[in-house]
This record gives C-alpha cells, sequence and structure tokens, in this order.
C-alpha cells in the first residue's frame, strides 16, 4: 500500500506522540507497514509551518529537522504530489495497515 499524509499530519505527530496521527506515522517509520510518499515540496511546508510562533514552543527544531531526515532518507520521493479530493484518515491508515499483517 503506498500512503501520502497531509503535512497536518507530521505536524500532529510531533505535537501529539500518542495520537492518531503519530500511531499513523509509527506504522510507517517502525513497523514498515506500507510505502509512504512525500515530495521535497511538502517537506519545505512541513519545515516552514513548524516553525509558526504558535507551534515553535510545541515542536523542537531538532524533532522537525530529525523527521525531514528519516523521510527524505526511508521514503519515496515524488518530483510532485498532486491532491487527491478523497481524503483518507489516521483511523483508515490505521485499520488498513494493521489488518494487512493478519494473514
Amino acid at each position: 500500500m503506498k500512503v501520502i499524509f497531509d503535512t497536518n499530519l507530521y505536524i500532529s505527530t510531533l505535537i501529539k506522540p500518542s495520537g492518531a496521527a503519530a500511531k499513523a506515522y509509527t506504522l510507517w517509520s517502525k513497523d514498515k507497514r506500507f510505502s509512504l510518499l512525500t515530495s521535497e515540496t511538502q517537506l519545505d511546508e512541513f519545515r516552514r509551518v513548524s516553525r509558526y510562533p504558535e507551534l515553535k514552543a510545541l515542536i523542537s527544531s531538532q524533532r522537525a529537522g530529525a523527521m525531514v531526515n528519516k523521510l527524505r532518507l526511508r521514503a519515496t520521493l515524488l518530483s510532485k504530489i498532486e491532491a487527491d479530493r478523497t481524503p483518507v484518515y489516521c483511523e483508515t491508515v490505521l485499520s488498513t495497515a494493521k489488518g494487512r499483517n493478519r494473514g
């Protein structure tokens, strides 16, 4: 399964490590349950958003930078991500990825 996360999912993962967004991210980063797709444009957006004044108190630049580095190394980088009009929410990714390992 190939998945594209919205930038807000990455932000939410850093703000609330026990939340649904972080669980979906962990299914990729640690459990490797699906292929994650991203782009340099999205990584630039993530860096910009993580530096917003209202988020700087919640997200350290070190943690944001580590996430960008991990995404660059392990995710599939696309030249461009087209917006899909059908959103897939964290709960869908979680249940689908968990179901793939039940065999």
